[in-house]
Parts: structure tokens; C-alpha cells; sequence
């Protein structure tokens, strides 16, 4: 791997830089079902700093950040009372290095330690093979409305059970 990849828990500190991956992230998807359009209103712009400053702070997040020379490199968030993961971007730089993959698997131990069985999400078009390469199955698709664009995601759950083992990669 090369690069030194840290995880921890998020702080309000890291809003700022989560703000950037997900904006990086969301530009740099090369996927001809999306539009420039689509993507750019997907996108969060620096108008939506308040609600990842307090999202560390709040209980019903488990939010997990990976670092690289103390920089965030890659995010998760799992929204514990909807049993849903919210969040899961890695910087485009540093994709292909397992880290959404450490990620995802740290957010189900959490999920796991919440009491939590059924995990939901909503993928973007272009992340589907990796939610489904971790044991996701698709459940439909929805179509969200972002600064009045229509974005299409694909909704997805993984059962987890207590005796899944942890290093299955």
C-alpha cells in the first residue's frame, strides 16, 4: 500500500475535509449514466458545512474517517436509528487502495455492536459492483431531487449476522 492509512472516529474538525473527499469523489465518478448536471448538484458545495460539522457530534452517527499524514482521505457514516449507511466516499486519489473497504467493514462492526441485522443503503450507479462484491443485494432503485435535478441511485441491504467473520477480504 505504501501510504500510511490511519482510521478513527470523525471530529467536528474533519468537516471541512469530508466536504472536499465527497465533492471529489462525486466530480471524479466516470459514468456515462450520470450527467455533468446530475453530478454537480449531487455534489456538496461549502453551503453545506453546518451539517457535517455537527454530524460527528451527534449520537446517531457512527462516523469513521480514514487519514493519511493526518489528512482525510476517505469517510463513512452510518446512520444508526435508520440502520442505514449514509456515507461512504473515498478521495479519487487514493481509490483502489482498499480503504472504502476497510471503511465499510468498520461501519458493519459498528452496526453489528448497535444490535443492528439489516444494513440499507443507496448506491450511486457506479458502486453497485463494490456494495456487491461485500455481500449487498439489490432491493430497487430511487430517483432523488437535488437542487432540481433527478439522480438516480440504486437502494441496497446486506444482512449481517454476529458470525460473519471480519477479515473476509
Amino acid at each position: 500500500m505504501g501510504d500510511d492509512v490511519q482510521f478513527r472516529k470523525a471530529r467536528p474538525e474533519d468537516a471541512g475535509t469530508m466536504l472536499s473527499v465527497k465533492r471529489a469523489a462525486i466530480l471524479g465518478i466516470e459514468d456515462e449514466r450520470y450527467t455533468e448536471g446530475q453530478l454537480a448538484a449531487w455534489a456538496p458545495d461549502e453551503g453545506n458545512i453546518e451539517a457535517f460539522e455537527a454530524s460527528p457530534s451527534a449520537d446517531q452517527y457512527e462516523i469513521q474517517v480514514a487519514t493519511i499524514d493526518d489528512t482525510v482521505v476517505g469517510y463513512g457514516v452510518l446512520q444508526l436509528p435508520e440502520q442505514r449507511l449514509d456515507a461512504l466516499f473515498v478521495s479519487p486519489f487514493y481509490a483502489d487502495m482498499g480503504i472504502a473497504t476497510t471503511l465499510l467493514k468498520q461501519l458493519e462492526t459498528a452496526a453489528r455492536f448497535a444490535g443492528i441485522g439489516v444494513v440499507e443503503l443507496a448506491s450511486s450507479l457506479s458502486a453497485v459492483g463494490f456494495y456487491e462484491r461485500h455481500g449487498y443485494e439489490r432491493t430497487g432503485t430511487i430517483h432523488r431531487e437535488i437542487e432540481d435535478v433527478t439522480v438516480p441511485f440504486v437502494t441496497m441491504e446486506r444482512h449481517l449476522s454476529p458470525e460473519t467473520p471480519q477479515n473476509d477480504g
